[in-house]
């Protein structure tokens, strides 16, 4: 004998669902971009460009110039998440800490 049965999941369970591997390190990944996006000018094309070299591991050209935040965002975009930092690691590093802020 077979059953045929089908399970019906409200938006909610489904939204739960499809966050439910969701990890800190995501946001590790998003800030990255915001750096890269912050350090230098560019346009919409530039930055879809940008999101799509970091999805694959690689620096963008744009970014040749800032070598040391080219470095700091690809530590944060690497694609593997678990060899990226944990958020403490970002707070940490070198990078941050060596950063002075003016203020305005």
């Amino acid at each position: 004998m077979f059953y045929l049965f089908s399970k019906y999941q409200t938006p909610y369970e489904m939204f739960i669902q499809q966050f439910w591997h969701y990890k800190s390190k995501v946001d590790v990944f998003s800030i990255g971009l915001i750096f890269a996006e912050i350090s230098v000018a560019m346009n919409a094309e530039e930055r879809n460009q940008i999101f799509n070299c970091y999805r694959t591991g690689k620096a963008p050209e744009i970014l040749q110039n800032e070598p040391v935040v080219a470095e700091f965002v690809l530590w944060l975009t690497m694609v593997d998440p678990d060899e990226r930092p944990t958020c403490r690691q970002v707070l940490d590093s070198p990078f941050l800490s060596q950063t002075s802020y003016k203020e305005c």
